[in-house]
């Protein structure tokens, strides 16, 4: 039902060899978090898989989509920034090819940002899964209504872990957008810290959530095997504003046995933000299913051990 109080959204989707996971997520715009005047903007980043056929298929029941594809691949960060270019309307929903959306979350996000005048909002609550989001393996919740800059700088339980944002095109105009920096690592991390850096008011929606695809494959984690692409990617995006640091970590990050793990290290020893509160961390919560299967393996390989002593024995 079309809500009177909505400003019509723009939702972002890059999709790069997506052709198992994109389906699933657009469906979960349209189960309930999508309103006339919105719009779906899917950009194939050159894809070598059948993701382009994927997309060929879904506009037949959604015409309303619109898409794209790049004659060569640019990279998450470029694709996106693309698909903010092409949107019309005032709003702009980043969402990534593998996640799956909460029944009326956009909307939450939505009265969110109107409610509090906000640049920015993230979801408040995010549920991992590997394969379906039926079988969640952890939660990350953030009780605090706004993030800060100092929030990015304590560890890496926060909502800028991830690229699932709210915002205005307004202040994705005004700050230049994403950072282009390599496929996709930290891409929202930096997004978020620029918006930050850049004085932008950045919400938190305690009660809406999603649900967000993780595991051996995924963009952030082949990515972060780089050797010291993590560090360097960060250290690259906070460059410009690193006046806003205090002296004694830009020391310390500075230094040859630093410089490459810095950003990896932040929950063992945070960054410092001049004038600034300690920045908060988000609480991540195993889910019972989680902790049973992490029980039966302990006991397996302890199972495997004694009888390994065993035969050893003998």
């Amino acid at each position: 039902m079309n809500n009177p109080n909505h400003t019509n959204i723009s939702i972002v989707i890059p999709a790069f060899n997506a052709a198992e996971t994109l389906r699933e997520t657009v469906e979960s715009v349209f189960k309930g978090n999508f309103e006339q005047g919105d719009e779906i903007i899917i950009i194939d980043d050159a894809s070598f898989d059948t993701t382009a056929s994927v997309i060929a298929e879904i506009r037949k029941t959604h015409p309303e989509i619109r898409a794209t594809r790049n004659e060569k691949n640019l990279g998450c960060p470029a694709t996106r920034n693309k698909g903010v270019r092409m949107a019309t309307n005032s709003l702009i929903l980043s969402l990534d090819a593998d996640n799956v959306l909460a029944k009326g979350s956009v909307q939450m996000l939505a009265s969110c940002l109107k409610d509090r005048n906000a640049d920015a909002v993230a979801f408040g609550k995010i549920y991992y899964f590997i394969k379906s989001p039926k079988k969640i393996t952890h939660t990350s919740i953030f009780p605090y209504p706004e993030l800060q800059l100092a929030d990015l700088f304590v560890g890496h339980t926060n909502p800028a872990s991830t690229s699932q944002f709210l915002y205005r095109k307004s202040v994705w105009e005004k700050i230049g957008g994403y950072w282009e920096y390599g496929v996709g690592l930290h891409e929202g991390w930096g997004f978020a810290f620029k918006l930050l850096a850049n004085n932008a008011q950045f919400a938190v929606c305690r009660h809406a959530e999603y649900f967000h695809r993780f595991g051996h494959n995924s963009l952030f984690t082949r990515e972060n095997k780089k050797q010291n692409e993590s560090s360097s990617i960060a250290m690259k995006m906070i460059e410009p504003f690193l006046v806003r640091f205090e002296e004694e970590d830009l020391g310390r990050i500075h230094k040859d046995e630093w410089k490459n793990i810095w950003f990896d290290r932040l929950e063992e020893f945070p960054i410092h933000i001049k004038d600034s509160a300690p920045g908060r961390k988000g609480v991540d919560t195993l889910s019972t299913r989680t902790k049973i299967m992490g029980v039966i393996h302990r006991l397996f390989v302890k199972t495997k051990m004694i009888k390994l002593v065993g035969l050893i024995k003998r």
